[in-house]
């Protein structure tokens, strides 16, 4: 009997029980999966194991099958918090990036601030343009409002009258009625009464809102124009003190103070009410207010207050002229005593002594001096 084997039966069971089946995996009965991720296949990121393969799982900005490209935004190049997206292009791995720019900035990498005022958006002479990182806003000139100064309002509705005044529409203006005391054409200018002021006896003015007020403070004076004399001495307490008596004066007062006190007052002792104060007859003389005080003596006395007699002034001034006498006439003495014995000791001492030469030098012959000559003969 003929057995007969299909090859479509042989070709299948030869794949079947071949190795090359079970591809990814190993052992004897090619029941162990290989790890493909234990040879750290993938550049950046993490590794999955697959059978026979594996994936790499990317982080941001790396691309490639085994994360091996590193993008330009690992480094983002976008300022004032752009972000920034990349595109590798897969036939020359090549990277682009486009940076996505917040509002309010632009340029390739968002370094440019936008200045929303650039296209002076604002409409009307005298509105201004403030620009923010969102938009812009305009601070409309007197008259106009909307977004760009575009409405044309009512002049009275601007309030453009200041300080209460009473505002007229025109045609083509308006008029401010002023309340008293302001001036100009908006009524913002408060009017300085005090140019004309009436106050007088030096007080000074101060300019109120349609008036104005004088200050009497340290003039002596009172009244709205400090016009009235205060009258200090019909005060309930007598400014002049220790029995004074108050006398007006304008803007003021004077005090005649009883003997014995000074100052404005009276408050200050006389110092030459003291008795005895300059003595032996001396006269107390004030200098000032202070009160300082001096004394004219008598004859014969001296002292701040003429407490020192000239008599025992000038015998003290003769004892010290003697004493400086006698110690000038002591000192002389000395002094001559002292070359006296000077002179006598080189006297007695050197090559010559005329006492020594008289006792014990040479005598001199005076024979052969006093000889006559020999008597001259006459031929």
């Amino acid at each position: 009997m003929l057995l007969f084997i299909s090859p479509t039966l042989v070709y299948f069971t030869f794949i079947f029980f071949s190795p090359l089946y079970y591809l990814g995996y190993t052992g004897q009965l090619c029941d162990i999966n290989i790890d493909e991720c234990l040879s750290n296949p993938c550049y950046a990121g993490t590794c999955d194991d697959l059978i026979d393969s594996y994936t790499c799982a990317c982080p941001d900005n790396y691309e490639g099958t085994r994360c091996q490209f590193a993008g330009p935004c690992i480094n983002p190049p976008c300022q004032n918090e752009g972000t920034c997206s990349q595109t590798l292009d897969p036939a020359d791995d090549s990277f682009t990036y486009q940076c996505s720019c917040p509002t309010g900035f632009n340029d390739t990498n968002c370094q440019n601030e936008i200045d929303w005022c650039d296209s002076n958006p604002c409409q009307q002479e005298g509105s201004n343009c403030t620009s923010d990182r969102v938009t812009f806003t305009c601070t409309c000139a007197p008259g106009y409002s909307g977004i760009v100064c575009e409405i044309k309002l009512p002049d009275c509705a601007s309030n453009l009258c200041l300080n209460e005044a009473t505002c007229t529409d025109l045609p083509y203006d308006y008029e401010c009625t002023c309340v008293a005391g302001y001036t100009d054409k908006n009524c913002g200018t408060n009017i300085d009464e005090c140019v004309d002021n009436q106050c007088v006896n030096g007080a000074t003015c101060t300019d109120l809102v349609n008036g104005y007020e004088c200050n009497c403070e340290g003039t002596g004076f009172q009244g709205t124009y400090c016009e009235e004399d205060i009258l200090e001495c019909n005060a309930t307490i007598n400014p002049c003190s220790n029995g004074g008596t108050c006398m007006e004066e304008p803007g003021s007062y004077k005090c005649e103070c009883v003997e014995g006190y000074l100052g404005p007052q009276c408050l200050i002792m006389d110092p030459c009410f003291t008795e005895g104060l300059c003595q032996n007859g001396g006269t107390c003389f004030l200098l000032d207010a202070t009160p300082t005080y001096e004394c004219e003596c008598a004859d014969g006395y001296s002292g701040d207050n003429c407490e020192n007699t000239a008599t025992n002034i000038n015998w003290i001034i003769i004892g010290a002229s003697l004493a400086a006498a006698v110690v000038l006439i002591i000192v002389i003495i000395l002094l001559s005593f002292f070359v006296c014995s000077v002179r006598k000791k080189r006297a007695t001492q050197g090559s010559y002594s005329p006492s020594r030469q008289e006792m014990t030098g040479s005598f001199v012959e005076m024979d052969n001096v006093l000889k006559m000559p020999p008597e001259e003969r006459l031929i």
